[in-house]
């Protein structure tokens, strides 16, 4: 009986001692987006944020998921989840401004809700005047619901062709 007792805290003890660090899935999570196995490697950064979910591991781990159902697996709205995510779990974040842009943008020109889309784009104006995609947020605004072609031509300045140069006779001595 003392010997079973004795074993159970050992078992007990090395189960715990075996617990991954959140470096150690974010690691194998990187392994596993290398190789393409992209529920593997989500999978794996749910655990480093299950770890730790204040860490910056569990800071990156949450946006790399966002990234890869955008990117990777081309699912928008569980993208947009993960943004979402992202933005309640680390709202300083520096990366906080791209999410909620990116959100917008999925609203705008993935699902066409231009009202939730105009929503998400005045909320990121006002928390981020000055961020880098300010102006974007702007331009997205401004031609919510226009046909792109058509807001591209807008844009783009028309050259005029150079003034023609009556050729010069030349003098023959």
């Amino acid at each position: 009986m003392k010997w079973a007792i004795i074993l159970l805290g050992i078992a007990i003890f090395s189960t715990g001692c075996s617990r991954k660090s959140e470096k150690e899935y974010y690691e194998e999570a990187n392994i596993a987006f290398e190789n393409k196995d992209y529920e593997g490697s989500i999978a794996l950064f749910e655990q480093a944020i299950d770890r730790a979910p204040k860490s910056a591991y569990a800071e990156s781990s949450q946006y790399r998921i966002a990234l890869i159902y955008s990117n990777d697996l081309h699912d928008v709205r569980k993208s947009m989840s993960s943004f979402r995510k992202f933005r309640e779990l680390f709202p300083a974040s520096k990366e906080a401004p791209t999410a909620l842009f990116l959100i917008g943008y999925f609203y705008n020109n993935e699902l066409h809700q231009l009202d939730t889309a105009r929503m998400v784009y005045e909320e990121f104006l006002k928390l981020y005047p000055n961020d880098k995609l300010a102006q974007s947020a702007k331009f997205e605004l401004e031609s919510l619901g226009k046909d792109p072609l058509h807001v591209l031509q807008s844009q783009t300045p028309v050259e005029e062709p150079p003034p023609k140069v009556a050729a010069k006779k030349s003098k023959k001595r």
